[in-house]
């Protein structure tokens, strides 16, 4: 029974969201292709690598960058799905003028303009986007920044406070044997000579 029931809504998926998807590389050669996707994959490698705190974990790193993809490839496909169907209907108005003899690859060139152009439009747009992962990098990375600060305050803290114990304490042995120097001096005894 449940085959049954999956069957019909997979064809409904496909033929609603499949068709159209598949249709956006219908005619695209691989040059194509890679001007479109090609900045939305290196984008997302330098956000993973470059754009990422110093002191971030790899799992962090990949997050950050599957985000980006995720961002780039969606606000690509949704430009690209957008600029092509405005490509085709222009190209489809410009066919039914009677003076226009627009030949198939030229109707298929408008069609590619349009579709690049949204392309470019979606990317543009993706930089409005909120960015919940690479925020909560941030927060965490800031997070451990501190605490480590705090640490090394508080390594820095307990040396000071070494060394002025140091030095006090060399000033009390110092001040003794001065203090005994000049006793001597007075009862007409030698005075002390330091032990090396």
């Amino acid at each position: 029974m449940a085959a049954s029931l999956a069957a019909p809504a997979m064809r409904f998926a496909f033929q609603r969201f499949g068709k159209p998807l598949m249709n956006l590389f219908k005619g695209a050669s691989k040059g194509d292709l890679a001007l479109r996707f090609g900045p939305d994959v290196g984008y997302a490698a330098m956000a993973s690598t470059l754009f990422a705190p110093e002191n971030a974990s790899l799992g962090e790193r990949l997050a950050m960058g599957g985000e980006d993809l995720v961002y780039g490839v969606g606000s690509s496909l949704l430009g690209q799905g957008i600029g092509r169907g405005i490509g085709r209907r222009k190209a489809a108005a410009d066919l039914e003028r009677p003076s226009n003899k627009q030949t198939r690859k030229e109707y298929a060139n408008t069609v590619n303009m349009f579709q690049t152009g949204g392309d470019v439009l979606g990317q543009m747009a993706m930089v409005g986007l909120p960015r919940p992962v690479t925020q909560g990098v941030y927060e965490a990375a800031g997070e451990r920044a501190n605490q480590t600060a705090q640490q090394v305050n508080a390594a820095t803290q307990e040396m000071l406070e070494e060394q002025q114990l140091a030095i006090a304490l060399g000033q009390l042995v110092e001040g003794g044997y001065l203090a005994g120097n000049s006793i001597g001096l007075n009862r007409g005894t030698a005075p002390l000579l330091p032990v090396a």
